[in-house]
């Protein structure tokens, strides 16, 4: 409401401590961190400081979400995580406002609120020792998820403007590359057996050491997707393990922002084809009950696999589901 010029962003202070903080949380983007923006203001005002002030760091293109409005901020943070399709556990709240962190406290307790100081001066001093930013390894996803964010946006723009869902999904002209993983592909395969929890057969965590182990006695099949937007990266990951004439599978799993697509069912025929080359008769399913992965099983039990335990799944091979016509199919998967 100060205007551009009222703003205290400069190179003297107060205004350096600001670019300085903005700097930081550049780099936390820049590694793999989303950035929302909750504010209690005029979406013009807002916008025209990010686009025009000439010591802004940040810019439009770098935040992932915003909700500009008079709302509570815990609400906003609320439609947010739902936008995102994240957990608000994974949200980290930083305002220089206490009565503003309190609300979001005391009505999204799941959110990280942090106590910020007073004196500006400290605030990047603040986000440095933050635990939850602690530097980690970064995938090819990491990097970009950002940009990924704003494609997802861009996806359920154009669903609004189409008649139905499946002319949606030909419309999306999606292509599957579904092969064996590589040893540039094993950081993001150990990644998504740690993250997945919606459709994740198994649950099973595993580090980047367990998966190079495992890759030695194993089939990994990873799965990469594009479409008409852009790319997603490598969304999917199946661990295949023969055994006694069946095939194990020990992982099946997809990142949340490819579901529902039709691009699970292209990856389980691609098992279906493994298990008939390798002249296999039955596909074991072990599954592992969490609370929010009950849909890895309905999709299995939908595919045509029988329940013959509380724990355990299982298919004739021969009744292999059929590959969707709208995916198109690039697999290389050498038996």
């Amino acid at each position: 409401e100060d205007g551009i010029d009222g703003l205290a962003l400069s190179n003297d202070y107060p205004g350096r401590s600001f670019r300085l903080f903005q700097e930081m949380v550049l780099d936390l983007k820049k590694g793999g961190v989303l950035l929302v923006l909750v504010s209690k203001n005029e979406d013009a005002d807002v916008w025209n400081v990010f686009e025009h002030h000439p010591e802004m760091i940040l810019r439009r293109g770098d935040i992932a979400g915003h909700r500009i409005n008079w709302q509570k901020k815990s609400a906003n943070l609320r439609e947010l995580a739902k936008e995102l399709n994240l957990g608000l556990d994974s949200f980290v709240f930083m305002d220089d406002s206490p009565v503003e962190r309190l609300e979001v406290e005391t009505n999204t307790p799941e959110v990280t609120v942090v106590p910020m100081p007073k004196d500006p001066a400290y605030y990047a001093e603040t986000l440095s020792k933050l635990w939850c930013f602690d530097a980690r390894s970064l995938t090819a996803e990491d990097t970009i998820r950002t940009q990924l964010m704003v494609q997802e946006q861009q996806r359920r723009d154009f669903q609004q403007s189409v008649s139905n869902l499946e002319n949606y999904l030909e419309s999306l002209e999606l292509v599957a590359e579904i092969r064996l993983a590589e040893e540039r592909d094993l950081p993001r395969v150990a990644q998504l057996t740690q993250k997945t929890n919606q459709f994740n057969l198994s649950l099973i965590r595993r580090s980047l050491p367990e998966i190079q182990e495992i890759q030695k006695s194993s089939s990994i099949l990873v799965l990469s997707l594009k479409d008409r937007f852009g790319d997603y990266g490598l969304v999917g990951v199946g661990i295949l393990k023969p055994e006694n004439g069946s095939l194990l599978l020990d992982t099946f799993l997809m990142s949340c922002r490819a579901l529902g697509r039709g691009v699970e069912e292209a990856f389980l025929y691609t098992m279906f084809d493994f298990a008939t080359q390798k002249d296999l008769k039955r596909i074991l399913a072990p599954f592992h009950s969490g609370p929010r992965n009950e849909q890895v099983k309905t999709f299995l039990l939908n595919m045509g696999f029988e329940q013959k335990q509380s724990d355990l799944l299982e298919a004739e091979v021969a009744n292999s589901p059929k590959k969707p016509g709208h995916v198109k199919m690039l697999v290389n998967v050498l038996v």
